[in-house]
């Protein structure tokens, strides 16, 4: 197992997706913080996480779940979890394009009026191999991996 340790400055909380003996469970990693850069003096409170061999782990911007239709809703969080909750077994890739694709679906003929960020990580089976699938771009994955490990001999 692997320990994430994380610090929340405004926004929305990174999930952990984890199959359970009975299905799948959806972990919201909540701390509260100010936005970054609000208070020069501002400080965060970390917290920890266990991560699992197979986890998911999904951070994403407000843009993403703040995407509307025309009806003026939002796509919100209800249906990024039931995206990801579908998820188990992909790949990192083919997971953000079905949520991207389940968003612009959503949104219909509306623009997005936000930016979007969506990371999508999956924790490896061994120790010491890429924390990152991404046969698209092993140089962010050993980065990654590499800032990982400075961390944890600290």
């Amino acid at each position: 197992m692997r320990v994430l340790n994380y610090v929340n400055a405004g926004h929305d909380p990174t999930l952990i997706v984890r199959q359970a003996s009975d299905g799948v469970r959806l972990i919201r990693l909540e701390s509260k913080g100010l936005p970054i850069g609000t208070f020069p003096d501002a400080t965060y409170q970390g917290r920890s996480c266990l991560l699992q061999p197979g986890d998911l782990l999904v951070a994403y911007t407000d843009g993403v779940t703040e995407s509307s239709n025309t009806m003026q809703e939002f796509w919100g969080l209800a249906r990024l979890e039931g995206i990801l909750s579908t998820c188990v077994g992909k790949r990192p890739g083919e997971i953000i394009e079905a949520i991207l694709s389940a968003r612009e679906t959503f949104a219909g003929t509306i623009a997005p009026t936000d930016d979007m960020t969506l990371v999508v990580a999956k924790i490896e089976q061994t120790a010491g191999s890429r924390l990152v699938k991404s046969p698209q771009d092993h140089e962010t994955a050993a980065t990654c991996r590499d800032a990982v490990e400075a961390a944890e001999n600290r």
